[in-house]
Parts: C-alpha cells; structure tokens; sequence
C-alpha cells in the first residue's frame, strides 16, 4: 500500500469525523440553550449529567421534539434532520469499520450494521465536500430555527463552556 494513499485515507477519514463533531456541537448546543438559556450552572450541570452520557445518534430526537413542541416549521424542520441524520450515520460507518487495502485502494469493510456487514464504504472527495456543506446548512438552518422561535443563541454560556 503506498504511504501517500494509506496518508489520504485517514486524512479523509478524519474529516468526516471532525465535520460530525462540529455538526454535534451545533445541535448540543442549539438543545442546551432550549433547556438553560443564560444560566451557566444549569448548562453545565445539564452538558456533565445528561449529554456527557449520550452519543450523537440519542440527539436527534431531543432536537425533532423540540422542533414539534414549538411548532419549528416543518421543511425546515425535517430538513436539519435528515442532514444530522446522514452524518451520524456515515460518521458510525467511518468509526465502526475495518480498513482494508484491495487492489492498493483503501476500502472501508463495513463491520455494522447501518448498511449490510461487510460492503465496502469509499470515502471520496466528493462525500467529503457533502459532509462539509450538510454542516454549513445545518448551522444556518439552526439559526433560522433559533430567530424564528425565540432560542436565543446564548453567546454568554458558550464563552464560558469553554
């Protein structure tokens, strides 16, 4: 296998995931805001026993609940949800896989069971460059969830969160 394709491989391997974290950040924040706007010891108590024990996947449905509670509009709705969707599960193929070489291509062999165990899973620029935009599109989308609803973006506790 040559050093600059086995390099590449993982260089895109960890973009998908760094786009999921950004993409989990975004929502975690959108619900810690929902549930403990400027109140940091709330936020923090919430972010500790509560999202620290969740993965990404568990999140979705907190969001589509407040989406439904407060009446988000629907397409918009649905919209950031099908992204985070996309992502979580293509970040789960990425993260529960086995790299192999066939051919001198690197192939992902698919160990779960979000798609069929054992299909092999490419990840070329062009999934990459999706990840990327699904990641803009939601935190655009998200605000104009936040302004079209009253959820202040609390700018304040994110200062602090970090």
């Amino acid at each position: 296998m040559e050093p600059k394709k086995h390099t590449e491989f993982f260089i895109r391997c960890g973009k998908i995931i760094q786009y999921s974290i950004i993409a989990e950040t975004e929502i975690e924040n959108f619900i810690l805001d929902y549930f403990s706007q400027s109140n940091y010891k709330k936020r923090q108590l919430f972010r500790e026993t509560f999202f620290e024990r969740l993965t990404f996947g568990p999140k979705l449905p907190i969001f589509s609940s407040i989406c439904k509670t407060e009446k988000v509009n629907k397409k918009l709705g649905d919209n950031v949800y099908k992204k985070l969707k996309k992502i979580v599960e293509f970040r789960n193929e990425i993260a529960h896989c086995e790299p192999r070489s066939v051919d001198g291509e690197i192939q992902i062999l698919s160990k779960k069971v979000f798609s069929k165990p054992g299909h092999t899973i490419e990840i070329s620029e062009k999934e990459i460059q999706l990840m990327k935009r699904y990641v803009r599109e939601i935190i655009i989308d998200l605000r104009k969830i936040r302004i079209s609803n009253g959820i202040r973006y609390d700018m304040d506790a994110l200062a602090q969160d970090h």
